[in-house]
């Protein structure tokens, strides 16, 4: 499990103190007290499968509530969350493996180019001295 920061949840109450929601990419969270307030409810779905509404109960605060909500969101988001990729100060290091690569040249047209950089030479194949970073490529979608 990566380390990844997710994007908070924001919560819109509703005014009166009694309910509140919130929604993610693939979830949506309402959090509201119940009728004879003894406690606050979480009602949660998937964005993708709506009709499949689930509860969490027993909390005895909102802010509880919304703590329930954080976790599970946590929790079902983090295999969804990749990193960004990192561009690479070719000063610091180059490439160790034969390969494409997006190779960064800020004063070219065209700064960013796919370059092959070959390991037995220790260089890019196309401008390399112009290199000032690189990145790894993103894997393909998957099944491709």
């Amino acid at each position: 499990m990566n380390n990844l920061p997710l994007q908070p949840l924001v919560w819109k109450d509703y005014g009166n103190g009694t309910a509140s929601e919130t929604r993610s990419a693939l979830h949506e969270y309402d959090a509201w007290q119940t009728d004879n307030d003894t406690g606050w409810y979480v009602g949660y779905f998937d964005r993708r499968n709506p009709t499949g509404i689930k509860e969490a109960t027993g909390f005895a605060t909102i802010d509880e509530a919304k703590a329930w909500a954080w976790n599970h969101y946590n929790e079902k988001m983090r295999p969804h969350v990749k990193p960004m990729p990192t561009w690479i100060d070719a000063s610091e290091r180059l490439p160790e493996e034969d390969g494409l690569y997006l190779a960064y040249y800020p004063d070219q047209t065209h700064k960013q180019q796919i370059v092959f950089f070959s390991s037995n030479i220790n260089r890019f194949n196309y401008f390399h001295d112009l290199v000032t970073h690189w990145q790894l490529l993103p894997n393909p979608p998957e099944g491709e």
